[in-house]
């Protein structure tokens, strides 16, 4: 295993101590890289109301496009991602036809 595979492994098990995960007890860590080199950590957040639950993906997605540096390179993938389509996720999405 290269060095820098290496490296973004520790990211997401680093990020394992900062998990809140009250109701599952089951933390879960990503780490996202982008185009620069940079990477961003992601926890699981849990809610009472589970499909308000946060994935590790997702939290280092959204801390990655809050930066001005959100070329994605390279995401662990646990599956819920790929369930999800465009047009299931916006299914009245705005047009030119709606101007």
């Amino acid at each position: 295993m290269g060095k820098a595979k290496q490296a973004w492994i520790d990211v997401a098990v680093a990020a394992l101590a900062k998990t809140y995960t009250p109701y599952s007890h089951f933390p879960v860590g990503a780490c996202l890289v982008t185009k620069s080199g940079r990477t961003y950590q992601g926890v699981n957040i849990e809610n009472a109301s589970y499909g308000l639950t946060n994935c590790a993906e997702r939290t280092a997605f959204f801390k990655a496009v809050s930066e001005p540096d959100m070329s994605v390179t390279l995401i662990g993938d646990h599956g819920v991602q790929k369930q999800t389509t465009v047009g299931a996720l916006l299914p009245y999405t705005f047009t030119k036809a709606d101007l």
